[in-house]
């Protein structure tokens, strides 16, 4: 059930909550074509150039995402190893953006546009009723691509599912989640 109005209420919590970065920090996936998935490992493994700013090189398997939280809006300029130039709008700060540019794979290139949403949906997560920011990416080139995707603040990705010409050809869903350096504290040192 789509809310659009709770939108308003949610933004007192800047969207970077929706994938909180910081070096280390780690999700857990169950990831694939929908009857061969697998358990893939996301780690945030370090600091790389993003737009106009320092950003996070994030690591699995399959290639790497280069992200950074800049002007309200999560951005990638590489993204599940597909480079985007300009950087894609992953999570914008409104309900709608638009995206022109190219997207480049190792020997491949093409002009592609991306019509983006965002909203905030009640779902059942974890036995509980939770607010999501759903984002779906909407791609016009070559093919024609949908990518739905579902953020909880806190959390970051918890699923997400990848449509060729209406055909799903990924999926993923969140299994687990590590915090990174910004929950290994150590006690004897701040016990607060």
């Amino acid at each position: 059930m789509a809310s659009g109005g709770l939108l308003g209420g949610c933004r007192n919590q800047p969207l970077s909550t929706l994938l909180p970065l910081s070096l280390n920090r780690q999700w857990t996936y169950d990831v694939g074509p929908v009857l061969q998935a697998r358990v893939r490992a996301l780690t945030v493994s370090g600091r790389v150039p993003v737009s106009r700013s320092e950003g996070w090189r994030l690591e699995t398997p399959e290639g790497e995402s280069h992200l950074v939280w800049e002007d309200g809006q999560l951005l990638a300029s590489q993204w599940g190893g597909v480079r985007f130039t300009p950087p894609l709008i992953l999570i914008p700060s409104t309900e709608q953006a638009q995206w022109t540019g190219t997207m480049g794979w190792p020997g491949a290139e093409t002009k592609a546009t991306a019509s983006i949403t965002r909203n905030v949906v009640q779902e059942l997560w974890r036995g509980s009723e939770r607010d999501l920011h759903e984002v779906i990416h909407t791609f016009q080139g070559e093919t024609s691509m949908r990518i739905d995707s579902a953020y909880l603040r806190g959390v970051g990705l918890i699923r997400q599912d990848v449509y060729e010409n209406d055909l799903q050809v990924r999926r993923l869903r969140l299994l687990a989640r590590d915090a990174g350096e910004t929950a290994t504290k150590d006690s004897a040192k701040d016990p607060k």
